[in-house]
Parts: C-alpha cells; sequence; structure tokens
C-alpha cells in the first residue's frame, strides 16, 4: 500500500514538474496586465489578477478533497475558469487532471487572443484536445456540464455576483463545486460553504477561497403534475353502532 502511494506522489510530482516547465515555454513574454481593456460593461471589472501555479495545484486537491473528478458522471467531467485571463489556470488543470474537459471564458479580446497563442503552442494532444478558449461574456455560456468551477469574483460589482448567484443555482447540477475568490450569499436550499482555504495569488499569497458545493434540486410541490402525487388511502375508521333515535 506503501508502495502504491509513493508510486502515485512520484507521478503527481513529475506531472507538476511537466506542467510547470511548459507553462513557462507557453506564456514567455506574456502578460494579461498590459492589454487593452477600453469599449466594455463597468459592471465587469478589467483589474488583473492571476492564482499562481502553486495556487492552482491547491486549488485542485480543496476540489478533489470534497469529490475527486472521477466520482462525477463522464459527461459533467468539466472544469471552468469563469473570467479566465490569458487562460494559465485552464491549461494547468488540463494537464494535471488528465480526465477533466477544461475551459475558460474571457471577456476582454486581448486576453483572449493571448489564451489563443498560448493554445496553439501546446504540442500535448491530449491536453490540447481537452481545452476550449472562449471570448464573450460567462453569462452567455451554460455551464450545466460544470464539475468544478472557479471565479475571480473580489472585483465583480454587487450586479455581476448577484447575477453569478441566479445563474449558477439555476443551471449547475447537484455535487458541483464552485471556488469564489469573495464570498457569496446563496440561497440556503441552493448552495452549502463546504470550507475556507488559502490559495496564493498574484495579489495576496494568503488570499482566501471559498469552496461552495451545490445542493440538490428539489421541485417544489406545486411544480409537480397530478399524475406524480402519491395520494394515502384513507384510514379505516370503526364507528360505534348507536341506537336508533326512531
Amino acid at each position: 500500500m506503501e508502495i502504491n502511494s509513493h508510486i502515485r506522489t512520484r507521478k503527481v510530482n513529475a506531472r507538476r514538474a511537466s506542467t510547470r516547465k511548459h507553462l513557462k515555454r507557453l506564456y514567455e513574454g506574456m502578460s494579461g496586465h498590459s492589454v487593452n481593456t477600453g469599449g466594455y460593461d463597468p459592471k465587469f471589472s478589467p483589474i488583473y489578477g492571476e492564482i499562481t501555479e502553486d495556487g492552482v495545484e491547491k486549488l485542485i486537491a480543496g476540489f478533489s478533497e470534497i469529490q475527486d473528478i472521477s466520482l462525477y458522471p463522464l459527461q459533467q467531467r468539466t472544469f471552468y475558469d469563469l473570467g479566465s485571463g490569458i487562460g494559465k489556470n485552464v491549461f494547468i488543470v488540463a494537464s494535471l487532471v488528465p480526465e477533466i474537459k477544461s475551459i475558460g471564458i474571457e471577456l476582454v479580446k486581448d486576453r483572449h487572443d493571448l489564451a489563443m497563442k498560448a493554445y496553439n503552442n501546446i504540442k500535448n494532444k491530449s491536453i490540447k484536445s481537452r481545452i476550449e478558449i472562449i471570448n464573450g461574456s460567462f453569462f452567455d455560456k451554460n455551464v450545466s456540464d460544470a464539475a468544478w468551477v472557479f471565479i475571480s469574483n473580489l472585483c465583480f460589482s454587487d450586479a455581476v455576483n448577484s447575477e453569478l448567484v441566479e445563474k449558477l443555482a439555476k443551471e449547475l447540477a447537484p455535487n458541483s463545486l464552485i471556488a469564489f475568490s469573495k464570498s457569496m450569499a446563496f440561497p440556503p436550499d441552493s448552495f452549502i460553504m463546504i470550507k475556507q482555504f488559502n490559495v496564493p495569488m498574484t495579489w495576496d499569497v494568503n488570499h482566501q477561497v471559498y469552496l461552495y458545493k451545490k445542493l440538490n434540486n428539489p421541485t417544489p410541490a406545486a411544480m409537480l403534475p397530478i399524475e406524480n402525487y402519491t395520494f394515502p388511502a384513507p384510514p379505516k375508521v370503526d364507528l360505534p353502532i348507536m341506537p336508533s333515535p326512531y
């Protein structure tokens, strides 16, 4: 048992080392900071920051500790980075979790273009086939196939965070996990906060991330069709025999 654990640890460490090496090659000379962010709705903050490589590894460990990706249905084994910048998180997750599809959605065109430049230089066909980079608003993409989601929402407006609450409560499947860089106010019957843990970011190596789990979607009784109701049989009552008054 200890031997198997040791072998598994060596494989994980080797994969991490390989991922960091390729990440450095893919993103050499790139930055998501010095780009044109004009012309976008101000409710979407143009302020830019990234999770460090250590931070993404901790994020994956945090997700896996609650529910490993292998425990989700095949069609749900998807990671989303909503506001994915130049795509580093998307690449790292696809590289470190071989069973997962990794999708990044970025509104700012210049950052998306940098992500695509890196994507086009990926040599590993397996990793490349499991990555998708989308330019646009994450509100326009249905995320019902998500198992794990990361959203760096620290600088989002209250309006955007409120819309996110509504979108995720509606679309995500039960047991999906979402990590936020800022705590969120979900209806108590939709999500539960599982844990709060440290994930190093470029602006704060001690930044706290809030991990939520989607609860089952109860169907209100008023919404059930009549044929779905089960009516209990009336109780049998033995009535006493009363003398006739006549």
